[in-house]
């Protein structure tokens, strides 16, 4: 198991100290990259330079999350967690039967606000 804990102080902040997420997916990426390193699947650091690799490379996304979920893809691939012709065999199956659209609590137009677990609510 790594030791090594995910770097979040240069995340994107807003107007209340809280991480902001354009949407649902990318506040989930995030979080799956962010457990999957906790529970030792990869380093951080490993994530890290894969990402970097990705936002550099000569198909980078303008779309940092685009970035983030090709990197963790990728990642998990090369270390045989998921395999790439799975990912393209759910998604034919996803954009085939799509699943009805989600209710949202917010306006889906907004930026999605997260409160970072260890953080203390300030409503006490």
């Amino acid at each position: 198991m790594s030791s090594e804990k995910p770097d979040t102080k240069n995340l994107a902040i807003g107007p209340e100290d809280e991480p902001v997420f354009r949407s649902p997916w990318e506040a989930r990426v995030f979080s799956i990259a962010v457990h999957l390193s906790r529970r030792g699947l990869f380093t951080w650091e490993d994530f890290r330079q894969r990402l970097i690799a990705e936002c550099n490379g000569p198909n980078a996304s303008e779309d940092y999350y685009q970035n983030w979920l090709r990197a963790l893809e990728g990642l998990l691939d090369d270390k045989g967690t998921l395999i790439a012709e799975e990912i393209d065999r759910e998604i034919a199956e996803l954009r085939a039967n799509a699943p009805a659209p989600q209710q949202h609590s917010h306006d889906p137009g907004e930026p999605l606000r997260t409160i970072p677990a260890n953080v203390e609510s300030k409503r006490s």
